[in-house]
């Protein structure tokens, strides 16, 4: 844990990628109050003005396995309570990675659609690059919530409106894809898997009403027009911008529509693309998490901040050439020996002007000056099976040793005077992970092992397992902060084994407890935290 003077003081969000919590901490690490989910997120999370939580959660009927899935879109209460959901998830569609809160409090969502082997090969897709059996681009939707449950999609744009191809004239879409640099060539990055181009984070920019897009798949970004009606969103002309649903500007691989430019690619695999927001440092510029930037053989993560160079009107001239104008970088991060991580992950401008970072990979966020210099540093501590004890070494997950089971999405920073904080109990409860305040023998004379109580944090009922070597008296209890013991699970004699208990929550109030067992030879304690 880092922080230093010239960190910005707030809140920090963040939901672990294997665990269904949410957590928010203060700037010394320490927990100040989180929220249980039934199943794990989808992605991203977001502390709304109100204080609840917009929270992308996976559902049960997803028909695909592709990362970042999700389907399920929830409003949450502090008391962890949904007080509004929206399911977008069957057969042929699934709400994936990211959404964006509208001023109007309408949502703007990711979803896969599918499309079979025929309509793409109609489209103009090279059936050599079906090897799936199936093709999923992808749709914009913007949804009206109509609490406690369900919503009115009152918008919506789809990439397959919006295609060329140049590889077969009898088929739809057939045109020089050089020739338009706002289509997007339906044979362009191969889809093994048939997620091609896996779109993973979604913003938009309230004065000009426009929509930036990640597409790692084509290892871009987009940017569309959101002033178009439905029908003109699904054509060439139309909205504010005169251009329909195209894309008004693309950024970071001008080979994906053939650019005639000397500009090479930029982005490798990106994620979290957002403009910076008004009010704050480079306010109008793009930001983002270019994940796999590679250099000469060397491959790491960088944070870009891109001035488009937009008019004053939000247009994006072309070049003479016809190609989108590069714009220019005007900030970058680096760290070629310690920062990178191959997905997810992001970037936050703070007020103050550093920028707070998440390294998905490893969990790790932390926060940089202007100059790169970091003042502030936490490692998420929680894996899929809950808070790890403090020095702990990290789990790695899915065969891959540098990504670590507290893989997170992202983080944000919240000001202390954020509308959603203020009013809030932000009382401190200590830090999440466990600490080790045991004095236990080495494994091998072990006479008690205690494990850590499940679920962590908890909301009704946990369970609290333990080990028995020899035939002995032990002892359970449950003490708050002050040490006062709070009740005494269980006090009698047991033979050796391996045993569990149920704590209740009954009318204690939230905060942190600890929970000792304890023989005549030794004692073990653990922390543990109840939220309401």
């Amino acid at each position: 844990m880092l922080h230093d003077d010239r960190s910005f003081e707030g809140y920090t969000l963040f939901s672990p990628l294997l665990n269904n919590q949410t957590y928010l901490i203060d700037s010394e690490g320490q927990l100040v109050h989180s929220w249980e989910h039934d199943r794990l997120p989808g992605a991203a999370t977001y502390l709304l003005p109100n204080g609840n939580l917009l929270h992308a959660a996976a559902a049960t009927n997803s028909p695909v396995d592709f990362g970042g899935q999700g389907g399920l879109m929830k409003e949450v209460d502090s008391d962890s309570q949904v007080v509004w959901q929206f399911v977008y998830s069957d057969s042929i569609k699934a709400l994936h990675h990211d959404m964006a809160i509208l001023p109007n409090g309408n949502v703007l969502m990711i979803a896969w659609e599918l499309k079979t082997v025929e309509e793409a090969v109609q489209a103009g897709r090279n059936p050599d690059k079906l090897e799936a059996g199936e093709f999923w681009p992808e749709e914009i939707i913007e949804v009206r919530p109509t609490p406690p449950a369900g919503g009115e999609i009152v918008w919506e744009w789809h990439v397959w409106d919006h295609l060329i191809q140049d590889q077969d004239s009898t088929k739809d879409n057939f045109g020089a894809v050089e020739d338009y640099p706002e289509l997007i060539d339906v044979n362009q990055q191969d889809a093994p898997n048939g997620d091609w181009l896996h779109f993973n984070a979604i913003n938009y920019n309230a004065e000009l009403d426009q929509i930036i897009l990640s597409a790692p798949g084509f290892n871009e970004l987009w940017i569309i027009d959101h002033s178009t009606t439905r029908e003109e969103s699904a054509g060439h002309t139309g909205g504010q911008y005169g251009r329909g649903g195209d894309l008004l500007y693309r950024w970071g691989n001008p080979g994906a529509y053939r650019a005639n430019t000397t500009e090479g690619r930029q982005l490798y695999f990106q994620h979290d693309v957002q403009w910076i927001a008004p009010g704050l440092p480079g306010a109008g510029n793009i930001m983002l998490y270019n994940n796999s930037y590679q250099r000469n053989d060397s491959t790491f993560s960088k944070i870009f901040e891109i001035d488009p160079f937009a008019d004053e009107d939000g247009f994006y001239p072309l070049t003479e050439e016809g190609t989108f104008n590069f714009g220019e970088i005007v900030w970058e991060y680096e760290d070629p020996d310690t920062f990178w991580s191959d997905f997810a992950s992001g970037a936050q401008r703070l007020p103050n002007g550093n920028t707070m970072i998440a390294e998905a990979a490893t969990g790790r966020m932390f926060e940089i000056t202007a100059e790169g210099e970091k003042v502030w540093e936490y490692v998420n501590p929680v894996t899929d099976e809950g808070p790890l004890v403090q020095g702990d070494t990290l789990p790695s997950f899915g065969g891959v040793p540098w990504r670590k089971r507290n893989a997170v999405f992202r983080a944000y920073r919240y000001a202390p005077d954020y509308p959603g904080l203020v009013g809030k109990d932000l009382t401190p409860m200590g830090p999440i992970e466990v600490l080790d305040t045991s004095t236990e023998r080495p494994e091998e004379d072990r006479v008690l092992t205690l494990a850590q109580n499940f679920p962590n944090p908890f909301s009704q009922t946990t369970s609290i397992a333990f080990e028995v070597a020899e035939p002995r008296r032990v002892k359970l209890t449950v003490f708050n902060l002050l040490g006062q013991e709070v009740e005494t699970l269980v006090d009698r004699f047991y033979g050796p084994g391996a045993y569990q208990v149920q704590f209740e929550k009954r009318k204690l109030p939230a905060g942190v407890y600890f929970y000792r067992l304890e023989s005549s030879e030794a004692f073990l304690t653990r922390k543990m935290i109840l939220i309401q």
